[in-house]
């Protein structure tokens, strides 16, 4: 029996298929051959559950493919796909996301890693060369996904363009660098690079270049060669390589230190292919070899099933129709959801938990491949089109859409680019070019839940799906039948795409979290016939929204809108009234889930304005914005800085020491170490409920699941079940497993170890858990405040005494103007990543040595020592870099290296745990959310305040750990830049039923400093004055003095200040965003200059080093410090060569070790890299005292030669030291900055653009200008994602958090940075409190940030004042898409279509 809504279209389509659908192939292999690098593999007993990812890391120890999210999300798994494609037998070379690639599904193929593109032992690229000069690492985790991705491009496209750079990147997500320098490296390979469009200059008083590779000691009195110049930080990488006639990748950009030439890397790439084609020739041979004998591909193992039971898992290869029909019916018993056809498999990003039983590879079937244009009789039309094959990827769809449009009229095609560019906003380059147009529209057919930007814009287009009925018989229908059609054995065969007619117009529209790489909130399309003479709407019109449906997130057309529009003019405005009355009343309930519910009802109206806009013959010029759709133009960026030659190396724009290996992938990281034989791996079995009390365990199905070893919970902890940081009864303590109550949903009850990693994942979901005294808990701040839930003061461990200065209430009586406020900033993960990673490794003294990605090593040591019952000189931690942590790693780290320590020690065998995304972020907190009351006395006249007084509030979840330190330092930072004569300021740490949240960077103070500029923004409304006017009068002056008894003797504000507003153009651009913003109605402008005073503290701050002159001159230097990505290792390096004086070649920094440097702090607070070049220089100071009377007696003798000397003579060149600075005042010094910001916004969805940031970050003589300019450009768009995008949901059912990945939560992307970008290192501003007259840059910058927020404000407030809404409104971060729409209070009676 036939659907009734798919049309027969006849029975005689395959030539080469027969009518025999019930054959059931027997015969199987299940070998593949594939090659990596080169290199031949052939893997027999293929486990279908195994990933690219996972065998790459695993067998050939290819580790610099990087596994992060693993969900195809954030680009550190990219490697490069080489294949023959069936349809076409052309080469084709593809980035995808081998974590969601299976291994079984790369038979054939070849794959090349980062560490085939170059490496350190043959050669480095020149993308990675590039990539390391230009400073484009930082904690590097991320680096290969962008060389891979680049690489690809180039190879593809050696003609790029820097715009086909920028938005190449949409994959592929870094957390540290804010990606200019990233990006600024790779647009010097773009065919239209010319002259960098980046610009680096400093200023130093040295022109001698040999002067640069040698140590400049203050006390020789300088280079002699004193002058100012400018330089451009990469001058040596900027020139352009003069290969002509590009034809391959390594024609670009040939330099002399890759040790493979261009010439000889081009052989080898030919090579390659030639060997590939042939390789797939034979392989081709081999199948049809197969064919003959009956053989499929095909491959089981035993796997979780359904997250309840052990199942069989099978993948099984059709290579033609014949063979899926026949399969289909041998797996007719399978249930729907258990059996899936797969293409690329990129699904499985989104839909985690999908364990299908049975997967059938449709990738081979040439029938279902392949494109021609179509008269339409394919699919039982009689419009011509383009008709595209089921199996056809969205990036080749992308590509198809490009050859037709330069093949047939313009008319015709006139739809096209508009196709194109929502294609190129779906997902990102990796999973658009694996994923395929069936595998889109059938998840958008099987979900509900999912916006199918696809299944959107096609149904715009009148698209129709062929399907295949059968082997020989196929079907068709629209897209908006198809959802609703049974396909139970039916296969989308084909995507049917008609041309558009002459008077068409068609539109579509996607608003996201993010600009790209990010699904859609609502997604729409407009295609619309209008007579050009009458300006009629001729015939109905297609109207399409997804995201909006009261029972489905997937594409609806709006019928009655459709139907009211035929025979309306346009010019008519009450045409657009009255269909906009029947648009919200057609989707006048959306689904509450995902929430965003009047957002949602706002923007069916908002975009079909934009679209009915466009369809105007003249538009009013301050409305073409909004008929117009936004370009990006291509960002750029300024840097500027100064430098001190007396000091170099210190002070020399020193690249990181590690970004070459980081840029080839050989950097090591914590799962990078090769794992033992006898190596375990562990996966956390996490609560799902917000409160109550465990009842029962029962693990016995998770001990029977495949490769399960044992379950290990708090009955197997030898000592105290406790690794809460602080000094806290037992009532609090953070438990390593919970022994009993549940604090919040996520919390780890006890961990699975098996023989991998997905084995243990899996059996984790099969431990069953039952709860008893359940309860509703508090899931928000608010919540904990009306409820009075606050952390009581514990010895040691309370919030800051209410901070006051003078009188607030006399201050108020004096005011003329009093007003209140309340003000709020949301909570932020911390998505570092490389994941919260550890190693347990048993020793034969009944210690354990720890491998662990921390901030904090002497923690984890004296915890770990407490739960196992052991001394800590039996526990060494060892770190040698750390994948990304913004203070994660602090605290945050200790419970999963317990987790794994009481694994191992019970099990006396080594323990891997790397969390997976979810669980990291489950398990472990973010950012306090912040809230603040705060009332104001001002004299209106001038803006001058009389009293503030502040009440603070924090969300500190379920248990202590740094939340009173958080809101400490917030108390200690309200005032910021400003002096308030009559100052009040109380904290209170919440307590609700949420992970333990933590520090994160600029813990306090990011939030203190967005609260006390929200005040200025206030004051300034009140009084009718301009903002800065308002923050300049109010600033502290030189020695001036804090309400918490800080001294100001070098607050230099006002000076940055006024260069700020010189260098941005702010009064001129104040004006010119006054001017914009009256010509353009549904675009708005604005501008914000923010201040910045950080507290750098270094009382009780521990660090250890360690220094050891090798015989032959070497040296090598271990610290206390963790390599974060904050340059430490580079700074610690050019102190000890600047100490020693020696060349910075000679320094090696050795991997952190407990056994070496004890007991130091934490890395953190912006002190690490000074405090641990400060242990550093005073051990080089005590060896360089014992080598004195060595270099006496040998005056003419080199480095090496004394240091053989000395070591002949008996002296120890091994020297140790400690540093423990502490002064009276509660910071060592203040960090100054202060930034100006320019926004724009689209007033009708939301959408915002950051037009220019000018940032100016006082960091005293920088230790390393190159470095610094990355910590500051890196926190400022970290703060950016912060208050624009990064959104965390909970839900308030269960107390699950719903933005626990890539899909749901949006930190920033290539384009999410400022598009003129301009960071300044202020110059000749020595600090005399600081390490060689240096200041702390890692946290400071990202506290300016919080300026986005009122640029965005005075965009609104412009959006506002045009329907006279001039009211002061709150702006609570995050100001995202949803936000800003809605405090624009946008409604279509302000639509409009002529003056």
């Amino acid at each position: 029996i036939i659907d009734s809504k798919v049309s027969i279209i006849n029975s005689n389509d395959n030539s080469n298929s027969n009518n025999n659908n019930n054959v059931i192939r027997l015969d199987t292999t299940n070998d593949i051959t594939f090659w990596v690098n080169d290199k031949q593999y052939n893997v027999q007993n293929v486990d279908p559950t195994v990933t690219l990812n996972d065998w790459l890391r695993n067998q050939p120890g290819l580790t610099g493919t990087k596994k992060s999210c693993g969900e195809g999300g954030c680009g550190a798994c990219a490697v490069i796909l080489s294949y023959i494609d069936n349809s076409t037998s052309n080469y084709k070379q593809i980035s995808i996301n081998s974590c969601l690639r299976p291994l079984i599904a790369v038979n054939g193929c070849h794959i090349l890693t980062v560490e085939g593109i170059g490496n350190s032992r043959e050669g480095l690229h020149p993308i990675q060369e590039k990539l390391a000069d230009y400073n484009g690492t930082q904690c590097g985790f991320c680096t290969p996904g962008f060389v891979v991705r680049m690489y690809n491009l180039l190879e593809n496209n050696p003609n790029a363009t820097q715009l086909d750079v920028e938005h190449t990147f949409d994959g592929n997500l870094c957390r540290c660098t804010g990606y200019r320098p990233i990006l600024e490296s790779m647009k010097t390979f773009a065919s239209d690079a010319g002259t960098p469009k980046i610009t680096n200059t400093h200023e130093d008083d040295c022109n001698n270049s040999n002067e640069k590779n040698k140590s400049c000691k203050k006390n020789n009195g300088g280079c002699g060669n004193c002058t100012n110049t400018k330089k451009n930080l990469s001058s040596s990488s900027n020139s352009k390589s003069n290969c002509n006639n590009i034809k391959d990748i390594e024609d670009i950009h040939c330099t002399a230190t890759l040790k493979r030439t261009c010439e000889t890397r081009r052989k080898i790439i030919d090579q390659q292919r030639e060997a590939l084609m042939i390789a797939n020739s034979n392989n081709k041979q081999q199948q049809q070899q197969q064919q003959k004998q009956n053989k499929l591909l095909y491959s089981t193992c035993k796997s979780i099933i359904n997250n309840d039971s052990v199942s069989t898992v099978t993948w099984v290869q059709a290579k033609d129709l014949n063979d899926l029909f026949s399969l289909l019916n041998q797996y007719s018993y399978v249930e729907p959801q258990d059996l899936k056809l797969v293409v690329g498999n990129t699904s499985r990003g989104v839909y985690k938990d999908e364990r299908p039983q049975v997967f059938i590879d449709i990738s081979q079937i040439s029938q279902l491949a392949g494109w021609s244009i179509d008269n339409g009789s394919s699919v039982g039309l009689t419009t011509s089109g383009v008709l595209v094959g089921a199996i056809t990827s969205l990036t080749e769809l992308i590509n198809i859409l490009k050859t037709v449009i330069e093949q047939k009229p313009t008319y015709e095609t006139a739809a096209f680019p508009v196709l194109i560019d929502h294609l190129e906003h779906i997902a990102n380059y990796h999973v658009r070019n694996v994923g395929s147009l069936s595998g889109n529209l059938m998840m958008a057919h099987d979900n509900d839940n999912f916006p199918s930007d696809l299944c959107t814009i096609m149904m715009a287009m009148g698209a129709q799906i062929k399907i295949a009925l059968s082997a020989s018989q196929f079907g068709a229908t629209s897209v908006e039948n198809f959802l609703v059609t049974d396909m139970s054995n039916r296969v989308v065969a084909a995507l049917f795409i008609p041309f558009t007619k002459s008077n068409e117009h068609v539109l579509t529209y996607k608003i996201a979290l993010r600009s790209q790489n990010a699904h859609a909130i609502v997604n729409a399309g407009f295609r619309c016939a209008v007579d050009s003479l009458t300006n009629v709407i001729a015939s109905q019109p297609t109207i399409v929204y997804g995201g909006v449906g009261s029972t489905t997130e997937v594409a609806q057309r709006a019928t009655q809108t459709e139907q009211y529009l035929i025979g309306k003019s346009i010019l008519d405005l009450n045409t657009l009234s009255m269909a906009c009355s029947i648009l919200e009343q057609e989707f006048n309930n959306p689904t509450t889930d995902p929430g965003r519910v009047e957002y949602r009802k706002s923007l069916v109206t908002s975009l079909f304005y934009k679209f009915y806009l466009s369809l105007l013959p003249s538009c009013p010029s301050e409305l073409k914005s909004a008929a117009t759709p936004y370009v990006r133009p291509l960002s750029s960026g300024i840097q500027s800085y100064s430098t001190d030659p007396t000091l170099y190396p210190v002070s020399m724009a020193v690249p990181k020491l590690e970004g070459k290996l980081q840029c080839t992938g050989e950097a090591q990281y914590i799962d990078d170490i090769s794992a033992t034989l006898d190596s375990l791996y562990a996966a956390p079995v996490l609560a799902d409920i917000i409160s109550g009390e465990i009842d029962s365990i029962d693990a016995s199905l998770a001990l029977a699941a495949p490769g399960v070893v044992d379950f290990v919970s708090a009955k197997d902890i030898p000592g105290i079940n406790n690794v809460e940081a602080n000094e806290v009864p037992p009532e609090w303590y953070e438990e390593v497993f919970a022994s009993k109550n549940i604090l919040y949903n996520g919390q780890a009850i006890g961990l699975i170890v098996a023989d991998s990693y997905q084995h243990a994942q899996d059996a984790a979901k099969l431990v069953q858990v039952t709860y008893k005294n359940v309860k509703s808990g508090i899931l928000s701040l608010e919540d904990a405040i009306a409820q009075k839930s606050f952390f009581p003061s514990l010895p040691g461990v309370t919030v800051h005494e209410p901070i006051v200065q003078g009188d607030v209430n006399k201050g108020f009586s004096q005011s003329d103007t009093v007003f209140e406020g309340q003000v709020s900033c949301g909570g932020q993960l911390y998505f570092h990543m490389e994941m919260q990673a550890c190693i347990a490794i048993p020793e034969d003294n009944g210690g354990l040595t720890i491998y662990s990605g921390t901030q904090w090593a002497s923690l984890i040591q004296r915890k770990m020592s407490s739960v196992l019952n052991i001394p800590q000189s039996k526990i060494n931690i060892l770190n040698k870099r750390v994948g990304g942590a913004y203070g994660s790693k602090i605290t945050r780290s200790t419970q999963p290296t317990c987790q794994a320590a009481v694994a191992a020690k019970k099990l006396n065998r080594p323990v891997r745990l790397i969390l997976d995304i979810s669980t990291n972020i489950r398990m472990l907190g973010a950012r306090d959310p912040f809230l603040a009351n705060y009332k104001v006395g001002v004299t209106k006249a001038t803006g001058k305040i009389n009293a503030v007084s502040f009440s603070l509030y924090n969300d500190g979840g379920c248990l202590y750990d740094g939340t009173p330190g958080t809101m400490t330092q917030a108390m200690l930072t309200i005032d910021n830049t400003y002096n308030f004569a009559n100052f009040y300021c109380e904290g209170f740490a919440c307590r609700t039923n949420l992970p333990s949240n933590s520090y994160m960077r600029g813990p306090g103070w990011l939030p203190a400093i967005f609260f006390a500029e929200h005040v200025m923004a206030h004051t300034a409304y009140k009084c009718g004055l301009p903002t800065d006017q308002v923050q300049q009068i109010n600033f502290y002056k030189e020695n001036d003095v804090t309400p918490y008894g800080q001294p100001l003797p070098f607050f230099n504000i006002p000076q940055i200040w006024s260069q700020l507003k010189t260098d941005s153009d702010y009064n001129n651009r104040v004006q010119q965003i006054v001017n914009f913003n009256n010509s353009n109605r549904w675009r708005k402008r604005g501008i914000a200059l923010t201040p910045m005073k950080y507290g750098v503290s270094w009382n009780y701050c521990l660090f250890h080093a360690m220094v050891t002159i090798c015989t032959d001159g070497s040296v090598q230097v271990s610290h206390g410090g963790s390599e974060i990505g904050q340059g430490i290792n580079t700074k610690v390096a050019q102190t000890a060569a600047y100490t020693l004086g020696v060349d910075l070649s000679n320094i090696l920094i050795c991997q952190m070790s407990t056994e070496k440097t004890p007991n130091s702090m934490a890395t953190g607070g912006s002190v690490g890299s000074d405090l641990c070049s400060l242990a550093t220089q005073k051990a080089c100071q005590i060896l360089n005292d014992r080598l004195k009377p060595i270099k006496a007696l040998f005056p003419s003798a080199n480095w090496k030669e004394i240091a053989t000397k000395a070591t002949l003579s008996g002296v120890d060149l091994q020297a140790v030291s400690w540093v423990n600075e502490y002064s009276k005042d509660v910071y060592t010094y203040n960090s100054y900055g202060a930034s100006c910001i320019e926004t724009e916004i689209d007033v009708l969805t939301g959408q915002t653009q950051i037009i220019r940031a000018d940032v100016i970050q006082d960091c005293g003589t920088s230790m390393n200008p190159a470095i610094d300019l990355g910590q500051t450009e890196g926190g400022y768009v970290q703060g950016l994602g912060y208050w624009l995008s990064e959104q965390v949901i909970f839900n308030q059912d269960d107390g699950s958090m719903f933005t626990v990945g890539t899909w749901e939560y949006k930190p920033p992307s290539t384009l999410d940075i400022p598009i003129d970008f301009r960071v300044e290192l202020l110059k000749n501003a020595p600090n005399p409190f600081g390490f060689l007259s240096s200041k702390g840059t890692g946290e400071p910058p990202m506290c300016m940030s919080c300026g986005s927020m009122f640029a965005v404000r005075n965009a609104i407030a412009a959006a506002r004042a045009n329907i006279n809404l001039n009211d002061f409104f709150d702006l609570n971060g995050p100001a995202t898409v949803e936000f800003i729409q809605q405090t624009c209070a946008v409604d279509p009676s302000q639509f409009y279509i002529k003056k």
